[in-house]
């Protein structure tokens, strides 16, 4: 059974420019909960061994709203938006998503557009991100880029548990903010924090923070930087495409080889043992000077990964 609790259809006060969106009041803390598990009445599984999974449990309260349309994927995976009624964060917005991908089902999570995060005067709009991945399922988490609009403050925590089988891919970017309205790294705080736990056992964490400081600015210490990009690719099923791209980033370079000034990825390896096996991955983290640069990595890193996902999340986007 599936219960849905559908937002309210429109705003107390519409959105007539980005740039100067503001609200007098509060949102409510936004809860949103998404339960994937294998269909029992037959066994389906496709030809990249997802098994066909349906939505137990959907639930959703305003201001935050979760899609899972039914023709999204052309393979068994399920894909899941979250959105924000306004567009984006507002000042004080709060939004906790709990999500669970049971046995052998897929489930992307991904985005219309960015996550724009509108200017505050003295709230922290906060996203919390909670998921359970049971044995040989896949989660993906393949968001569009964060873009903090100046003078705003966000803050992001995702915590992911996984079982001895489980797969994932994670991705959490970011920008300079709106660059084509001449905005670099001026906004007031941001702060994201991931968090990877396999059977109760921290296995990745990884903080980042970025406020002004007396002694440098963002905008300083970034230089001419604009997109910020953290991938983390770990589990079984993920073993090739970890061996490839320390291949191709990790390699030593040669003598005099004359390095790319707009854009750098650098890889890491992340291993960790389960009852006697040995499972691998790979943190991969590019900065680049625009979106498109970051987005051609990401895109050959993962483009492999579309026929089973079910599609390219980012399609004509960049």
């Amino acid at each position: 059974m599936i219960d849905l609790k559908p937002a309210p259809p429109t705003l107390s006060r519409e959105c007539q420019d980005n740039r100067q969106y503001q609200h007098d009041e509060q949102r409510p803390l936004a809860n949103g909960f998404a339960n994937f598990q294998p269909r029992t009445d037959k066994e389906e599984v496709d030809c990249h061994g997802n098994r066909k999974a349906h939505v137990s449990h959907l639930q959703y309260s305003y201001p935050l709203k979760l899609m899972v349309p039914k023709y999204a994927s052309r393979s068994n995976a399920k894909w899941l938006y979250p959105i924000s009624y306004g567009g984006g964060l507002l000042a004080g917005d709060h939004i906790n998503l709990n999500i669970t991908v049971g046995t052998r089902c897929c489930v992307v999570i991904t985005t219309q557009g960015s996550t724009k995060v509108y200017k505050s005067d003295r709230l922290t709009s906060r996203q919390t991100f909670n998921a359970k991945v049971e044995s040989e399922g896949f989660l993906a988490i393949l968001p569009d880029p964060v873009v903090c609009f100046a003078n705003a403050r966000y803050q992001q925590t995702q915590v992911i548990h996984l079982s001895r089988n489980s797969n994932l891919i994670l991705l959490d970017w970011m920008t300079a903010g709106r660059m084509a309205n001449g905005e670099h790294w001026q906004f007031t705080g941001y702060s994201s924090q991931n968090s990877i736990y396999l059977e109760d056992s921290l296995v990745f964490r990884d903080s980042v923070t970025m406020a002004d400081k007396s002694t440098v600015t963002i905008k300083q210490a970034m230089g001419s930087f604009c997109v910020v990009a953290m991938c983390v690719l770990l589990g079984p099923q993920l073993q090739s495409i970890c061996e490839e791209a320390i291949a191709r980033y990790g390699k030593r370079k040669p003598y005099g080889y004359k390095y790319d000034s707009t854009k750098v990825v650098s890889v890491s390896s992340l291993s960790y043992g389960v009852k006697g096996d040995n499972i691998k991955g790979v943190v991969i983290r590019i900065s680049s000077q625009t979106t498109s640069e970051a987005f051609q990595e990401i895109d050959q890193l993962l483009s492999i990964l579309y026929p089973k996902l079910g599609g390219d999340p980012f399609e004509n986007k960049y």
